[in-house]
């Protein structure tokens, strides 16, 4: 149990610090239009998988792609705010769970209209 509760906190630690530093890159792709989902550590702490959405309606494939080829980048500068011993390597995926969400809700809502 305490393992996974400090996996969570990295988790959580590597998430909020990502967010601030996708919010002040100076790059401008489009990354501050990001929005972070969640972030799942290997047991190893070698590698991060962050889920995210995108605030305006913008090819997810294109921010995605362009996310991880800045994935270096964007490691080195959570690096420099996060004093962990080492830091994973990002891998950015495209989570479509708030989409297909408010889909369901619309469709709860004409069923319960109609």
């Amino acid at each position: 149990m305490p393992k996974e509760l400090r996996m969570q906190r990295l988790a959580d630690l590597i998430r909020t610090t990502l967010a601030t530093v996708l919010l002040q890159d100076d790059d401008n792709q489009g990354f501050n239009q990001v929005i972070i989902h969640k972030v799942i550590l290997a047991k190893d702490l070698a590698i991060a998988k962050v889920y995210v959405s995108f605030v305006l309606a913008v090819d997810p494939a294109t921010i995605t792609l362009a996310l991880n080829q800045a994935a270096k980048s964007l490691r080195y500068k959570l690096a420099q705010q996060c004093m962990l011993r080492t830091t994973p390597a990002l891998k950015f995926y495209y989570d479509d769970s708030s989409i297909q969400g408010l889909k369901i809700s619309n469709l709860l809502k004409q069923v319960s209209e109609g």
